[in-house]
């Protein structure tokens, strides 16, 4: 049975959760999390891009370091195995409310794994769960390794689900991911998490934008940060010089017979000369 927020499906009872230290850290740290995804039929690979989460430590000191680890890759699980976010998907959709993942041991839903044992206690519910939020999927006490992203506002889950962090750059690209084809809420194609790590709190060493030829640019115009020269005398000729830019990349592809990736492009381009 599969774990997500209360109100779609009931949870499996997991063990106790052990008892640690909370870790000292500062009020915040920054992760990250390369998406892409896998056609179900050619297998062919789509960069969907890269997420950055900011993690509240001074609100849920030990439920973000225990996902921190996990993104970093750096602790052993029960079975010997590191635990790891990396080459783990997101299992679960629903359009307009939440995207799910972190199942690091099963791939399904079904299992996760903490860095504390098998499950650990709810922190606190003092974030607020508005759209953009990061929180832990569990069913009361059982937070393993598995998230969700909020989509929309969950005030009917304030008090069932800890939020410890919220998504600084990409979150377009998960409410993308919460409408794509699935069934039973499973996508039909899988969105896999190609790396993952942590991040310095300088967003200049964030590395979201795209560098592949002249297109510098993030995958959503919402996190582009233009050069601090920018003003707004200008600005409209850098949102033009951007779209240009893109759209020759997608020009570039065609010539090369690399019709999807161009695709890709056209489309990127639209997103900003509608934004």
């Amino acid at each position: 049975m599969q774990k997500r927020p209360q109100d779609e499906a009931d949870v499996a009872d997991k063990s106790e959760s052990s008892q640690l230290a909370e870790p000292e850290k500062t009020d915040k740290t920054y992760a990250f999390m390369d998406l892409v995804e896998i056609k179900a039929e050619s297998k062919k690979r789509r960069k969907l891009g890269r997420v950055v989460y900011e993690l509240y430590n001074n609100i849920t000191p030990r439920t973000c370091e225990n996902f921190l680890q996990i993104c970093k890759g750096n602790k052993m699980g029960l079975a010997g195995k590191p635990l790891c976010y990396k080459g783990s998907k997101i299992h679960k959709v629903v359009p307009r409310f939440c995207v799910q993942g972190g199942d690091i041991t099963n791939f399904d839903g079904s299992g996760g794994e903490s860095i504390y044992g098998p499950t650990f206690e709810d922190e606190s519910f003092d974030l607020e769960l508005q759209a953009g939020v990061i929180g832990m999927a569990s069913s009361g006490n059982t937070n393993s390794s598995q998230f969700f992203i909020a989509c929309d506002a969950f005030p009917h889950l304030q008090s069932v689900h800890v939020g410890f962090g919220r998504v600084v750059k990409g979150f377009k690209i998960f409410q993308e991911i919460s409408e794509f084809d699935h069934v039973d809420n499973c996508p039909v194609n899988k969105i896999v998490i190609d790396d993952c790590g942590e991040l310095p709190a300088n967003s200049a060493q964030w590395n979201y934008w795209e560098s592949d030829g002249q297109d510098v640019y993030p995958p959503y115009p919402e996190d582009w940060e233009p050069k601090e020269e920018v003003t707004s005398k200008n600005w409209a000729r850098e949102v033009v010089e951007a779209i240009k830019i893109i759209k020759d990349c997608g020009n570039q592809y065609i010539s090369n017979y690399d019709y999807d990736t161009a695709s890709q492009k056209y489309l990127k381009a639209l997103r900003y000369l509608d934004w």
